[in-house]
């Protein structure tokens, strides 16, 4: 069994001898894999950048056209409502001429029919549908 052990150790030591590991080799490798991983994450925050400076941009003018078209549309809110302000003063003011008319009208035909004879009424009446 100490045969075995021994041997096994042997073994285990040569191989440690005879692979000899340039720890500056591999650290220069890694050291290009790294610089490569930062230029592709420099790219992209570029890219990032460039994108959330048209993004803004785009952002910007949408609001700028969002307010142009909420002033127009308030402007002519306030048209419409100056308008029918007037077409309802006027139709007041058509009633109250209507009124005034129909007014008259019904004084005259009871003047009328006043001065009337009776008789005279009765067959004007009549003859009303």
């Amino acid at each position: 069994m100490r045969a075995v052990l021994l041997f096994f150790m042997v073994i285990n030591f040569a191989f440690c001898f005879e692979v000899p590991v340039d720890c500056t080799q591999i650290f220069e490798a890694r050291k290009e894999e790294i610089s490569k991983e930062l230029e592709v994450i420099d790219e992209q925050r570029q890219a990032l950048e460039v994108f959330r400076a048209s993004s803004a941009a785009a952002y910007e003018e949408n609001n700028k056209k969002l307010a142009k078209k909420e002033a127009d549309l308030n402007a002519t809110m306030k048209v419409i409502e100056q308008k029918r302000k007037e077409i309802d003063e006027v139709v007041a003011k058509n009633e109250k001429i209507l009124k005034e008319l129909r007014t008259m009208t019904t004084d005259k035909v009871n003047e009328s029919y006043a001065k009337m004879k009776d008789g005279a009424a009765a067959e004007v009446l009549s003859q009303m549908p």
